[in-house]
């Protein structure tokens, strides 16, 4: 099968009722529950895992997408593997969770390319995501030994850091 399936698919009547890929984007925070979703997602019989799960595509300037749009239908979308299961019995997704970071560029470009596909989104307390991406910064696993001592505060899109 070749991704020619999805041209021809769009093109005919049934279309409205057909999958369209990507049908959603996966989006959350650091140590939101991301790639515990992501692994869920992945084991579900009608669900094609992207590789890699966070591809980052659309945070790529347009020039960069045009370079690597071939790769991000291929290997991320893998509409190939999708068209030779069946179009409409299938979905596939984008796991980049950090798309959320990057603001409305971003979100316009998801918009424009895929206008049909959804959003979903892992949430989880944030106190208890803050203590769990301090661990994981930690080599030994452990929390800092004076953790009142530091704040949090948000550093553009680079997310949360350390300051005394």
């Amino acid at each position: 099968a070749s991704p020619a399936c999805l041209a021809r698919a769009l093109a005919s009547k049934k279309a409205s009722s057909l999958f369209r890929p990507p049908h959603f984007w996966l989006g959350g925070c650091q140590k939101c529950g991301t790639t515990s979703m992501y692994g869920l997602l992945s084991r579900h019989p009608q669900i094609l895992a992207p590789e890699p799960k966070e591809p980052g595509y659309f945070a790529l300037p347009a020039a960069a997408r045009a370079v690597r749009a071939r790769w991000y239908v291929r290997s991320v979308l893998r509409l190939p593997e999708l068209c030779e299961r069946g179009l409409a019995r299938r979905a596939t997704f984008d796991g980049t969770a950090y798309y959320l970071q990057w603001g409305t560029p971003v979100a316009a470009a998801l918009r424009a390319a895929a206008p049909w596909a959804k959003l979903v989104v892992v949430f989880r307390e944030p106190v208890a995501r803050a203590m769990s991406w301090l661990q994981h910064g930690r080599p030994n696993g452990h929390l800092l030994p004076c953790w009142r001592c530091y704040a949090l505060q948000e550093d553009d899109a680079r997310g949360p850091t350390l300051k005394k």
